[in-house]
Parts: structure tokens; C-alpha cells; sequence
């Protein structure tokens, strides 16, 4: 089993059976320093993401080596915007749709729905996964993805 394989079973281990809401904060510290993300559904309308990124998604979204890939329209509202101050000839908006584009070919899809037995999360990705309980009911289940794990960015060759 490979260091970060080996690093995302621990944490999801550590997880397992903790009680809905609360994440140990060591646990977090811990996943933080190996390089693992902790995902877990909060409420009934977010995911919340901690350890290696700290972040909120709703529905579906993106995981790229960086964090959570940003919707394609907030790229391009920014590059808009970017455009509008520094005109029209500066390059630099269409780099950010090119850097997006890059991006979102080098990020793992994490499917995330709440239903009537509470949060159900998946990915395509190595992940390891645990359980949040509700007193002594499931809650739901949590997934524990390591960074190393993700997708490979590749630079185009200029």
C-alpha cells in the first residue's frame, strides 16, 4: 500500500463512527499534515471539505491537487472583469479559460447527493470512507481522498 494510501485509510479509520456534526480537530491537523482531504456532508445542503483544503461545495463538484475547481462561469466572469481593466489585446483572461480548461481535465468529479438516508458521496478516485453517526443511527458517509492521488496536471508545451 503506498504513504498515501496508507495515510487516508488511517484518517478514515480515526473517522470512523465519529458523531454528526463534529470533526476532531486533531483529526483534521492530522489529514492536514499528510496530505489527505476529509469530505463530509453538513446539513442537508453542503459539502464541507477539511485537512489539505478547507472549503464548502454544493451539489456536485470538482477536485483538482489545488482544491475545488472553480465553475467555468466564475472563470469567466473574472477574465471579463480582467478584460474590462487591462483592454482588449492583454492575453491574460484567455490564459485563465486556458488554465481552467487544464484544470478541470486533471480533476476527479465527486458526486454528492442527500436523500433520505442522509448524505451519499462518491468519486472515481482512490478514496477511503467512514462513518458519521446520528446518536446510533447512520448519518451518513464521509470520504477520505488523498492528494497524491488526485489527477495529474499537465503543463502544455509551449
Amino acid at each position: 500500500m503506498s504513504t498515501a494510501a496508507q495515510a487516508r485509510s488511517e484518517i478514515a479509520e480515526r473517522l470512523d463512527g465519529v458523531r454528526y456534526p463534529d470533526i476532531p480537530r486533531d483529526v483534521i491537523e492530522a489529514a492536514r499534515q499528510k496530505g489527505v482531504v476529509i469530505l463530509h456532508g453538513m446539513s442537508d445542503d453542503y459539502v464541507v471539505l477539511s485537512g489539505a483544503f478547507s472549503d464548502e461545495a454544493y451539489g456536485n463538484f470538482r477536485l483538482t491537487r489545488k482544491g475545488l475547481l472553480t465553475g467555468l462561469g466564475a472563470t469567466l466572469d473574472s477574465a471579463t472583469d480582467y478584460n474590462s481593466v487591462h483592454g482588449d489585446e492583454d492575453l491574460r483572461p484567455l490564459e485563465m479559460v486556458q488554465a481552467w480548461k487544464r484544470n478541470f481535465d486533471a480533476s476527479a468529479v465527486i458526486r454528492s447527493d442527500y436523500g433520505e438516508t442522509g448524505w451519499v458521496l462518491g468519486t472515481d478516485v482512490p478514496h477511503s470512507t467512514f462513518r458519521i453517526m446520528d446518536d446510533d443511527d447512520l448519518h451518513s458517509l464521509g470520504l477520505v481522498i488523498a492528494v497524491e492521488e488526485l489527477p495529474v496536471l499537465t503543463e502544455l508545451s509551449s
